[in-house]
């Protein structure tokens, strides 16, 4: 068996979140050009066995889409390409709603866990 990737990916994620939060504009844009969202997307809607995972992924949409009003104008372009990059490029719209209903067509199976 693999050794458990997820402590690994949290770290990951927590140090691309610190990024996000400190608004440089050349690491925003090499985030957007490579597709980074994307991956944030296929960790947040496919199935895992980490909440910590799935937490760390939401936080860090939650910092893309918290609202900043306190901006210039190059890191509000910066912020409109970075948007763009996660609403636009990556689908999130799109994809919540083909998660959501194929969710909700799912049969639910009893689990023997508390």
């Amino acid at each position: 068996m693999p050794r458990p990737q997820a402590v690994t990916r949290c770290k990951l994620l927590a140090l691309f979140e610190e990024a996000l939060r400190r608004e440089e504009p050349e690491t925003l844009i090499a985030l957007c050009q490579l597709g980074f969202f994307h991956v944030v997307l296929d960790l947040l809607l496919l199935p895992h066995h980490c909440n910590a995972l799935h937490m760390r992924t939401a936080a860090l949409i939650d910092v893309v889409l918290s609202d900043r009003s306190a901006e210039s104008a190059e890191s509000a372009a910066t912020r409109e390409q970075v948007l763009h990059s996660l609403l636009v490029e990556a689908q999130l719209p799109q994809r919540l709603m083909e998660c959501a209903t194929a969710s909700s067509e799912m049969a639910v199976r009893p689990s023997g866990h508390a």
